[in-house]
């Protein structure tokens, strides 16, 4: 009895433990929802949540912003929301000083410009969704 309840035990462990971990350089969160339905609307619905403007558009499959600056620092975001069916891909830039348009991807360390831009970017990646895949594009 001891044996199997080790077993399920180490076993829940091994599942636990296998949850993707962000690739250096990732710069894409891919959002998986359950259909396809409605989700240019989510996305735009999000997106005001977090305080962002639209950037007018012709595109449906794609739903950008204008820059927003963070709290507590200089440092500017603008994100682009790809939609591919259920799939939302998500990126954006960072502009912080002299230099704009640098894409945001997964480095540096914590309470850089760079990495709370990240941060910010996933926390609206997880408002739109709990499924999400981390890609260097």
């Amino acid at each position: 009895m001891k044996r199997i309840i080790l077993l399920m035990f180490f076993g829940l462990i091994g599942t636990l433990g296998f949850s993707q971990t962000i690739p250096e350089k990732a710069n894409t969160i891919i959002i998986s929802l359950p259909d396809s339905n409605g989700v240019a609307d989510r996305v735009k619905e999000v997106f005001s949540e977090k305080d962002y403007t639209l950037r007018a558009g012709k595109n449906t499959s794609k739903v950008a912003t204008n820059p927003k600056t963070l709290k507590g620092s200089k440092t500017r975001v603008s994100l682009i929301a790809e939609i591919k069916g259920a799939e939302v891909w998500l990126t954006g830039n960072i502009s912080v000083a002299a230099q704009d348009g640098m894409r945001i991807e997964y480095k540096g360390n914590k309470g850089t410009a760079i990495m709370d831009s990240w941060e910010e970017m996933e926390k609206v990646a997880k408002a739109l969704g709990k499924k999400l895949k981390y890609e260097v594009k």
